[in-house]
């Protein structure tokens, strides 16, 4: 086990950064996650899900850097899902990126990822995701959740975020 550990660690550190980021930043090919065929919108729900590109750290308030995957797993067996939008905005709420063009589907079991690198620090500390999603028949609401990674030298940090379905307006 160790072995395969070391052997894992070599090739990584082997690895030209530029190679890693450019297949890191490939974006999701429309219509490529799931099943092939037509895809037919029918309303869905919108999530919101906090994703953090720094955090501060230190009284100075210095700046750690993270990288930040979505990811949205479609956690029904039999049905697949409709991405239809998924936008990323910044700390002051505006739009990022768009990032897709058309909707996607996402097969049963599947999951889609959608990635921000980490020297990428537009969004700020208050940054999130809005996906909206559907499904032509009912299905197993999907898991979204943001996966931020960090490291500088020997340290690293890491930690998810659940997304938060849109609910009804609340009255105060």
């Amino acid at each position: 086990m160790r072995f395969l550990l070391l052997v894992l660690l070599v090739a990584l550190a082997a690895c030209d950064e530029s190679e890693i980021t450019r297949m890191a930043n490939l974006p999701v090919p429309a219509g490529q996650i799931g099943d092939p065929g037509p895809v037919s919108i029918t309303p869905g729900r919108t999530v919101y899900v906090p994703a953090y590109t720094g955090i501060r750290y230190y009284d100075e308030g210095k700046i750690y850097p993270l990288a930040v995957t979505l990811s949205v797993r479609n956690i029904d067996p039999d049905r697949g899902i409709v991405l239809e939008l998924v936008d990323f905005y910044d700390s002051d709420g505006k739009l990022v990126d768009r990032y897709l063009a058309e909707p996607v589907r996402v097969a049963p079991l599947a999951t889609a990822e959608f990635f921000v690198p980490e020297r990428d620090m537009r969004a700020g500390s208050g940054a999130n995701f809005l996906v909206n999603w559907s499904a032509a028949s009912p299905v197993y609401e999907p898991v979204i959740e943001s996966v931020m990674i960090g490291t500088s030298g020997t340290q690293g940090i890491s930690f998810a975020a659940q997304g938060v379905p849109y609910g009804e307006r609340v009255t105060p």
